[in-house]
């Protein structure tokens, strides 16, 4: 079997049993049978993802909201060119209510920013979406986890960070490609709140030297440490310290299809 590079005898023997309890369910209600519920449930959570994105558009103003973290993020990224500024000023000043436009991410984050200055803005989407496609379609998922797949993306807030273009479509194609070659799981790092994914690969050489080339990458940058930093703790809303929990059903679609793979490859 194939293995995720942080994975543990317990890891291992936690997927062996679900896939045992799977066989089991297998023999009482029947493969096709199971098959059959399994392709409904999943085509009723698309049904419900359609719906939800139904309604966003016609009632809550998702077609003047389209791209609204892109722009948001492509705005700072503009302004820390010509200023050298990142963060807003109202973030580095005390206690503040996260808005639209405050920017969380450390400034690592700048290296893939930086080139959509000048690249073509739908490449936001089409990179990272084509990423997670072309991995999870190579490992083939068991229609058994299917359901469990759609759920991620049925989850409320997952079409609205689709739209939006929220920086962690990226992370959720660091998360798949990280469970197929390794060493991208590291780049999850660049959501700190997220690093028990980040440990996706740890065990690899190509692992640490990604940590080492993000370590290298952020050197010119750490001056502006500081100021994310007080960005981070500072702000309120969104949940507090659990402001990434919306994040954990879109990022762990790739974890599933891994779970569920029936074509297994040499991860690198």
């Amino acid at each position: 079997m194939s293995q995720i590079g942080a994975a543990e005898p317990g890891w291992q023997t936690a997927v062996a049993r679900l896939r045992e309890l799977g066989d089991r369910l297998e023999r009482r209600v029947g493969a096709a049978r199971l098959r059959s519920i399994a392709v409904g449930v999943t085509g009723g959570l698309l049904v419900a993802v359609a719906g939800i994105a139904v309604i966003g558009f016609s009632t809550k103003g998702w077609a003047l909201d389209f791209g609204a973290d892109f722009l948001g993020y492509f705005t700072a990224t503009r302004t820390w060119l010509e200023t050298g500024a990142f963060y807003l000023p109202r973030q580095l000043h005390g206690a503040y209510q996260i808005e639209l436009g405050d920017v969380l991410y450390p400034p690592t984050v700048l290296w893939i920013l930086v080139p959509f200055t000048v690249l073509p803005a739908l490449l936001w989407w089409v990179i990272p979406l084509g990423i997670t496609t072309f991995v999870i379609r190579g490992w083939r998922p068991s229609v058994y986890w299917w359901p469990l797949m759609a759920a991620g993306l049925a989850y409320p807030d997952s079409p609205y960070m689709l739209q939006r273009g929220t920086p962690t479509i990226w992370l959720v194609a660091a998360v798949a490609a990280g469970l197929r070659w390794r060493w991208p799981g590291a780049l999850v790092l660049l959501k700190p709140s997220l690093l028990p994914f980040a440990l996706i690969g740890f065990r690899s050489r190509g692992w640490w030297i990604t940590i080492g080339v993000l370590a290298a990458a952020t050197l010119p940058l750490l001056g502006m440490v500081p100021d994310w930093l007080a960005a981070v703790m500072d702000g309120q809303g969104k949940s507090g310290l659990l402001y990434s929990a919306k994040d954990l059903p879109i990022v762990s679609i790739p974890v599933f299809a891994w779970l569920g793979r029936t074509r297994l490859r040499q991860a690198g």
